[in-house]
């Protein structure tokens, strides 16, 4: 395997210097190339000269990528800035260009302190320009974050499975990256912990909504999605099983306008699968499904859970966050008796959970309904959320609400303007829940 002997090696050296001479690369450049060297702008000359050294040919590779270029020339120009990288990113969502990825890790690997990329410099991948800054601070000064951030930054596959899920519109999308990326997503999750707790602060975990107002749902890339998922007993945290799961167009499934596309029941440990057709309901756009789960014995209530977003691939991993709990009366009556409020068996009851651009849950938002009076209707965020806002959970919770169709508009209020909007139907007596990621035009 290593056979390549000493005349093939010498030859194979001798050929990279004469194309780096062919280009004006030497291994002393002059002052006046040092931050333009193999293609791209560095910034520093110390950064350039990393690179020149280190990673050139995967530099000269991305300077002849029309996707990779502009993103990593804004890059270069930023001199390590975090803010400055985030804003690049920011207006470089949508590639996934494996030269970026092939850039970007070896920069992270090789050149981390020439060209300031403490702990792999990822902060820029998950955090606005605004928090930024603080982002890179906490990672820098917390040993397990540092040392997880840098094991994914450094990945060649780490950084395309993140590319893919910045460009992603809807969770199955996510969820398919973590498949195509399977080294890539198990090295991001040490560092989700860290993101999602040490640093969930400094980096506003739960508010990146730099993809509001440029959503565009996916064309459908299968014919069918297969989702698996648990119905768990709110009370006991036990699996609920011999319910019936349905899922069609719109709930209520069942009815000559909305026929139960697939159906189901939850077996001993209340896991059911569902292979689902995906209708097509617009140009290219698949379903956008709703879920219908049922109690023969009405042990539970019955519940509808809105998926929020067309399905587009062959797997949908978001049935599990939709509406995985079912709920007794008993139980629900005491819950209710905690905050002085009681439930009119004419209502019904909505809860949504909000999500940010990547798929976090998303603190700090107001989500509002209309389409429906509101004459005691109550609207509950979670005890540890701000006044009027969803809690770290991303949860609101609407109770007493007349039936009907209802128009749900999340607004973050560190954003100041709607992230997404949907609309589902309420019945009286029954659970709606709705998952709710930025949409299109909010």
């Amino acid at each position: 395997m290593w056979g390549l002997g000493l005349v093939a090696a010498v030859a194979v050296i001798t050929g990279v210097v004469a194309c780096r001479q062919l280009v004006g690369i030497t291994d002393n450049p002059p002052e006046d190339l040092a931050t333009s060297l193999c293609g791209l702008p560095y910034g520093t000359n110390t950064c350039a000269s990393c690179v020149n050294t280190n990673c050139c040919s995967e530099s000269t590779a991305c300077a002849a990528d029309p996707v990779c270029s502009p993103y990593e020339s804004c890059l270069g120009k930023c001199n390590g800035d975090p803010a400055c990288r985030s804003q690049c990113t920011i207006n470089n969502r949508g590639i996934t260009s494996s030269d970026v990825s092939a850039l970007s890790a070896c920069l992270a690997m090789n050149c981390e302190s020439a060209c300031g990329l403490a702990c792999g410099g990822v902060a820029d991948l998950i955090s606005e320009p605004g928090p930024a800054p603080s982002c890179q601070t906490c990672i820098a000064t917390t040993t397990t974050a540092c040392s997880d951030a840098r094991a994914w930054g450094t990945s060649v596959d780490g950084d395309a499975y993140w590319r893919c899920v910045l460009a992603c519109p809807t969770p199955d999308c996510i969820f398919a990256c973590g498949i195509d990326h399977p080294s890539g997503a198990s090295l991001f999750a040490p560092f989700q912990a860290d993101y999602a707790g040490t640093c969930s602060g400094p980096c506003a975990y739960g508010n990146y909504w730099a993809c509001v107002g440029g959503v565009n749902w996916p064309a459908t890339k299968s014919k069918t999605s297969v989702a698996t998922f648990s119905i768990i007993d709110s009370a006991t945290q036990k699996g609920a099983p011999g319910l019936d799961v349905k899922v069609c167009n719109e709930c209520p499934c069942g009815t000559p306008a909305n026929p139960a596309l697939q159906e189901a029941q939850t077996n001993d440990a209340g896991v059911v699968t569902l292979t689902i057709p995906i209708v097509i309901v617009g140009s290219s756009i698949g379903l956008e499904a709703c879920y219908q789960i049922t109690a023969p014995s009405m042990t539970y209530y019955p519940e509808f859970a809105y998926a929020g977003f067309p399905f587009s691939e062959p797997v949908d991993v978001a049935a599990a966050d939709l509406n995985a709990g079912v709920t007794t009366p008993g139980y629900l009556a005491s819950n209710l008796a905690l905050i002085n409020v009681t439930q009119e068996p004419t209502l019904g009851w909505v809860v949504a959970v909000v999500h940010d651009c990547l798929g976090s849950q998303a603190p700090g938002v107001q989500v509002t309904t209309s389409g429906v009076g509101d004459s005691g209707m109550n609207v509950y965020y979670q005890v540890g959320s701000e006044a009027g806002a969803t809690p770290q959970n991303g949860q609101a919770t609407f109770l007493n609400v007349p039936p009907g169709l209802v128009t749900l508009t999340a607004t973050p209020l560190a954003l100041g303007k709607p992230s997404s909007v949907e609309v589902v139907n309420v019945v009286a007596g029954t659970f709606t829940g709705v998952y709710m990621v930025p949409t299109p035009t909010p």
